[in-house]
C-alpha cells in the first residue's frame, strides 16, 4: 500500500496519515483507522476533516465522550462541516432534537466537501443526510443503532 510507504518515509505527513486512516476505515480496520486519524490530528490539530472523521469513528465504536470531544474541536472555515459536527455531537449526547436542528442547518449550507453532496464521504460510510434526519425521529437509545454511521 503506497500510503503506508508514504507515512513510513515521512512520519510527520498529516495528510498521509489521514488518507491511510480513511483507507483502513473503508476496509473495516477501525482500530488501525483510529490510530492513523489520531496521528493526523496530533500532527495537524486544525485538520478539521480528520477530527470530524475521528469523531465519527469514536461514535461508531460507542465512545460518545471521545466523539463529542473531537466534534467540539472541529474548527476550520467550513460552516457545513461545523454544523454536521454539532449535529453528531448532539446525537452522541442523546439530544436528537439538537442533532436534527444542526443537521438541517448543515444541509442548508453550501457543501464544500463534494462527497457530502452525494450523501457520503471519504472514510466511514455515511447515508444521505435526509435519511439521517428520518432516523432521528426514533427514541434516543435507538438513534445510535440506526444512525447514519455504519461500521
Amino acid at each position: 500500500m503506497l500510503l503506508k510507504v508514504l507515512v513510513n518515509r515521512n512520519p510527520i505527513h498529516a495528510l498521509g496519515h489521514y488518507l491511510l486512516a480513511a483507507q483502513y476505515a473503508q476496509f473495516g480496520l477501525f482500530e488501525r483507522a483510529e490510530g492513523e486519524f489520531r496521528r493526523a490530528v496530533e500532527l495537524a490539530p486544525g485538520f478539521a476533516m480528520a477530527r470530524f472523521q475521528l469523531g465519527q469513528l469514536l461514535l461508531v465504536k460507542g465512545d460518545a465522550e471521545g466523539a463529542v470531544g473531537q466534534f467540539n474541536a472541529v474548527g476550520g472555515d467550513d460552516p457545513a462541516l461545523r454544523a454536521y459536527a454539532d449535529g453528531l455531537s448532539a446525537l452522541a449526547g442523546l439530544q436528537p432534537s439538537g442533532a436534527l436542528a444542526a443537521l438541517r442547518r448543515g444541509l442548508a449550507l453550501p457543501q464544500s466537501v463534494a462527497a457530502f453532496e452525494q450523501g457520503g464521504q471519504v472514510g466511514l460510510p455515511l447515508e444521505p443526510a435526509s435519511r439521517c434526519l428520518e432516523h432521528l425521529r426514533s427514541p434516543p437509545q435507538v438513534v445510535l443503532e440506526q444512525m447514519c454511521l455504519r461500521p
